[in-house]
């Protein structure tokens, strides 16, 4: 289901548009004589072909204001997955700590106008969306992953030994994805940084903390919404698999 956007944060990105309507002089002529290339008929097409094809290319070169993309993990083909480990895990909702007027923003397009259009995640928000792509990334690696995600603020006075196993939670510092078409080559600027941190949901201890950040930088010759939403998924992907690559962290999970 799409998200919901605020409307406040598109009142400055978004100026009013009112599409021309349609030209009350161009009506459909009553055709009175049969056949199909007589002179009314031919008045009638004109009058609904023209303001059509006028509002079509109106529409075609109106300006897009406003891009969304799904957030999600792609597993990349040249890095090794975790070794599972026994123990269940229960992966909570992480929270979004990004310093932000309006949480939706993910990013950003600078037009070859010098434009600025804002990028919005497409179906969900970026908190439950990170929170599946690292449950994602999990039961990939072979791990028992609990269906609930509860909400966890990353204090050990705030864990429930009814969450069984252990628990990874963690914490959005950063997620953002800039490209300016303004020059010949588009450049592709993300940036991701979470913290992961691992407890034991029975002792309520927390065992093990890690803060990775990515920071890519890609130029392309084309620009679409699709490599947007690619660009800013390899970053967070990077950032998921660079985290599991912490020896202690992934001995703390296995058990060896």
């Amino acid at each position: 289901m799409p998200v919901r956007v605020n409307p406040e944060i598109l009142k400055h990105w978004m100026p009013d548009r009112t599409l021309p309507g349609p030209d009350p002089r161009s009506g459909m002529t009553t055709v009175k004589q049969r056949g199909f290339f007589n002179k009314g008929l031919r008045r009638s097409f004109a009058g609904i072909i023209v303001p059509a094809a006028a509002v079509a290319l109106l529409l075609s070169c109106a300006p897009v204001n406003l891009y969304n993309i799904d957030i999600q993990y792609i597993p990349s083909t040249d890095k090794e997955t975790a070794e599972a480990g026994s123990v269940p895990l229960t992966v909570t909702l992480f929270n979004d700590q990004r310093e932000t007027e309006d949480n939706l923003l993910i990013g950003r397009v600078i037009t070859p106008d010098d434009r600025i259009v804002p990028v919005l995640p497409r179906h969900m928000e970026p908190a439950p969306a990170v929170t599946r792509a690292l449950t994602s990334y999990l039961t990939r690696s072979g791990h028992t992953v609990s269906s609930r995600h509860p909400e966890w603020d990353l204090r050990e006075e705030t864990i429930y030994p009814s969450w069984k196993g252990l628990i990874l939670g963690g914490a959005i510092n950063d997620l953002f994805v800039d490209c300016d078409r303004s020059t010949f080559l588009r450049t592709y600027s993300s940036r991701v940084n979470l913290t992961i941190v691992l407890a034991d949901a029975e002792e309520r201890r927390i065992l093990h903390r890690v803060t990775v950040r990515t920071l890519p930088t890609k130029q392309h010759l084309k620009f679409s919404e699709f490599k947007l939403e690619e660009e800013l998924n390899a970053a967070l992907s990077e950032a998921l698999e660079r985290t599991f690559a912490d020896s202690e962290l992934t001995e703390k999970i296995t058990g060896h």
